[in-house]
């Protein structure tokens, strides 16, 4: 079919037939293609009628209505393409369910993980090792609160012990471990290092350069304490 663009008086006409008429149709009257039809109508927001919509001339298919059965599915049929699907096989060596490897962790049993020390609790359930002890030895651990190591202590070479623990807040955990307490050395050449780690090295031997970073840090945080002191009045 040729492409041509329906005039002015062609659209307004068709407008006012489009609610009640097949789209395939009214191609045919002006000689355009039905998408030509369609596109035309949706620019000027014209829909099919409600009447059209519910009669058998819009194609709907209607509740309860049924195909021919030359085209229905019937029980145990095999539709286009299922020949093609295989079952995936389990791979000879996969685990069989219900098995158990050797080297299956006992229920008690304290293994390094990825996260850290853990102790399996149950079948699929572990529990971070330091929590559990803490637990043993205190009772709950209050909400908002976290059980870590001290300062300077280990958390991979050797199972951590209940002397090695401390619970802290929130709040405590964030000051710890931003090395506000007491602006290690190495805290320090981190911060001066942060983007040019290849420097970390150098920055650890220059003591000066550490304490001026230091006394700069506590200097903006006393600055930052008495805004907030300020704020608050």
């Amino acid at each position: 079919m040729k492409k041509r663009r329906l005039t002015s008086a062609e659209v307004q006409e068709m407008l006012k037939i489009y609610p009640f008429r097949k789209g395939a149709d009214i191609a045919a009257m002006y000689g355009v293609s039905v998408s030509k039809i369609y596109t035309t109508a949706k620019r000027y927001s014209v829909k099919k009628s409600a009447e059209f919509l519910n009669s058998p001339e819009s194609g709907r298919i209607s509740k309860g209505q049924h195909f021919s059965p030359a085209t229905q599915i019937k029980m145990g049929q095999k539709i286009y393409g299922s020949r093609n699907r295989k079952v995936k096989k389990p791979h000879p060596t996969a685990w069989r369910k219900g098995n158990i490897g050797p080297l299956t962790a006992e229920n008690g049993e304290i293994r390094w993980r990825t996260v850290g020390w853990m102790i399996r609790i149950d079948v699929d359930k572990w529990e971070f090792y330091a929590r559990w002890l803490w637990k043993q030895q205190h009772g709950d651990i209050p909400e908002g609160y976290n059980v870590v190591y001290k300062q300077g202590e280990s958390s991979k070479k050797h199972i951590p012990t209940i002397d090695q623990l401390q619970c802290v807040s929130n709040a405590e955990l964030l000051s710890l471990n931003s090395g506000s307490d007491e602006l290690t050395d190495k805290y320090i050449v981190e911060k001066l290092s942060h983007l040019k780690p290849a420097l970390r090295k150098a920055f650890s031997e220059m003591s000066e350069l550490i304490e001026l970073k230091r006394n700069e840090l506590k200097l903006r945080r006393k600055i930052n304490e008495l805004e907030k002191i300020g704020t608050n009045d």
